[in-house]
């Protein structure tokens, strides 16, 4: 698992536009955190970073459990935090989603959903939930995964050691 320590709500979307650069379908990206620890700023700034992406309205998809947005490749952007088990997963078809990209908000509240996942990125606010910096633990679950991990820090890399970066990611 990597950690990276992210400063910034720009720096969070730029962080995971990049990872919006690279990734390709099918993959199943699970999001974790604590209410208000960047899950959907994260998901807004990987569809922004989607061809259509700007015509997307990415929001907390916590009542309408999922949303779609028409980008190239097609995004699913799920929050299962009101799912009790696999067979509310079933009632919203989510088999047929995964030949697309699936972003998980809540993955662990599921097992089935947890089970299926290419790439577990954990963020927490470490100096309370109102604050800018988060903390992303970043790991691979599957092949694919790891190599999409391993090609997405590379990027942030890049980034970082540009002379116009502003805000930096440090990974530990």
């Amino acid at each position: 698992m990597k950690s990276l320590r992210v400063d910034g709500l720009d720096r969070t979307m730029a962080v995971a536009g990049l990872l919006g650069t690279i990734l390709e379908a099918p993959l199943v990206i699970g999001l974790e955190g604590d209410i208000g620890a960047g899950k959907t700023t994260f998901v807004r700034g990987l569809v922004d970073a989607l061809p259509g992406g700007e015509r997307a309205r990415v929001s907390s998809p916590t009542w309408a459990v999922l949303q779609r947005y028409d980008t190239v490749p097609v995004v699913h952007h799920l929050d299962l935090y009101r799912l009790a088990d696999d067979d509310d997963l079933e009632g919203i078809a989510f088999r047929e989603l995964l030949s697309e990209v699936v972003l998980l908000e809540w993955p662990e509240r599921v097992e089935r959903a947890a089970s299926v996942i290419d790439v577990r990125i954990r963020m927490s606010t470490p100096d309370g939930p109102l604050s800018e910096l988060r903390n992303l633990a970043v790991a691979g679950r599957s092949e694919r995964g790891g190599l999409l991990v391993e090609r997405w820090l590379a990027l942030i890399e890049e980034l970082d050691a540009a002379p116009s970066s502003t805000g930096r990611c440090d990974q530990a």
